[in-house]
């Protein structure tokens, strides 16, 4: 997505889900030559002077509200869990290699 607008972009803000450097190393080799900014959306709020929330903000304030609702618990859904485990993903990696 990213490389299809790269010319417009003058800053790129990434949200602090992950550690900052190492998405931005990332990002450097993948984009590179990289023309524009990218600084943690904690640099832009700086920036700005005030308080935004990124998507990921959004997302876990609706959960928070929603879904760990106090009546919410008493119900009880099961959950779906799905393990995976290195032998897995090695199986994966092995047939996208394949292909």
């Amino acid at each position: 997505m990213v490389k299809n607008v790269r010319r417009q972009i003058k800053t790129l803000i990434i949200c602090n889900d992950e550690d900052f450097e190492i998405v931005k190393r990332v990002l450097n080799k993948l984009l590179s030559p990289v023309d524009y900014k990218i600084i943690n959306i904690t640099e832009f709020r700086k920036r700005l002077g005030r308080n935004i929330g990124s998507f990921a903000d959004n997302y876990a304030r609706i959960y928070r509200k929603r879904a760990l609702k106090p009546s919410r618990n008493l119900k009880g859904k099961k959950l779906n869990i799905v393990v995976v485990d290195y032998k897995i993903i090695k199986k994966y990696w092995e047939e996208l290699e394949r292909k």
